[in-house]
């Protein structure tokens, strides 16, 4: 509930500066936030977490070829 309120829906409340950056930079705090994000849950939802989390590399990576 904490991680919810603290983030927003799909991250609404967070600070999204960032992304004015250059590609290189956006794309590593990108990356940092959405790891941190399944440490967190991957207490809760360990295999789940792994899997999703590897998705999303998957598809970032693949999106930015």
């Amino acid at each position: 509930m904490n991680f919810i309120l603290g983030t927003g829906n799909f991250g609404h409340n967070r600070d999204n500066t960032f992304r004015q950056k250059s590609f290189l930079v956006s794309s590593a705090v990108s990356t940092w936030r959405y790891t941190c994000d399944t440490l967190r849950h991957l207490f809760v939802f360990p295999l789940d977490s792994l899997k999703v989390w590897g998705l999303m590399v998957w598809n970032g990576v693949r999106g930015r070829s």
